[in-house]
């Protein structure tokens, strides 16, 4: 299954992010964890302060 399950997208808008494209964006620390899930992980990433 394309994601693990999971779909990507940005807010507020709602457009589709590629599993890929998110993969990359994770692992270039583009978007950083918010730490919002209610057992410690993440839902949601943002975009770090600069």
């Amino acid at each position: 299954m394309k994601g693990n399950g999971y779909i990507y997208f940005t807010h507020p808008d709602g457009k589709a992010v590629s599993f890929a494209s998110a993969l990359w964006l994770i692992a270039n620390a583009m978007v950083i964890p918010s730490g919002d899930d209610l057992f410690g992980g993440t839902q949601t990433y943002r975009v770090p302060h600069v």
